[in-house]
């Protein structure tokens, strides 16, 4: 019932109780399948610069790439994702992008719409 999971397909609800959490091994409860460390790396290198160290190689791609953004943030919190990190202007760094925002939609895209990631996948 609580955000972000009362958005998120409830298939792809059951698939993360039941791969991505493990019983508690210090008493009651749940807790990530993925390590502390792991997720703290992730979130720690997300923030880290303007990305421009990778806007040569992102700009060389010469094939389609589509960014797929979600509402546009509001929040200076780093822990906030119910909007995008995503840079609003990516899509332009490519030769052949397409930025593709859906505002209804939180940072969790995938989890909230599978259906629509994988027509874009399959769709190519």
């Amino acid at each position: 019932k609580r955000p972000p999971f009362n958005g998120w397909d409830p298939a792809i609800l059951r698939d993360y109780v039941t791969y991505g959490l493990l019983p508690n091994p210090d008493g009651e409860g749940y807790v990530l399948a993925c390590p502390p460390r792991i997720e703290a790396a992730v979130y720690a290198g997300a923030g880290s610069g303007d990305g421009a160290e990778v806007y040569d190689a992102v700009e060389a791609l010469d094939i389609p790439v589509r960014v797929m953004r979600a509402r546009e943030r509001t929040s200076t919190s780093p822990a906030d994702m119910s909007s995008s990190p995503t840079y609003p202007g990516l899509a332009a760094h490519f030769r052949h992008g397409t930025d593709l925002p859906y505002p209804n939609l939180t940072h969790f895209i995938p989890m909230e719409a599978p259906e629509l990631v994988a027509r874009l996948i399959l769709d190519g």
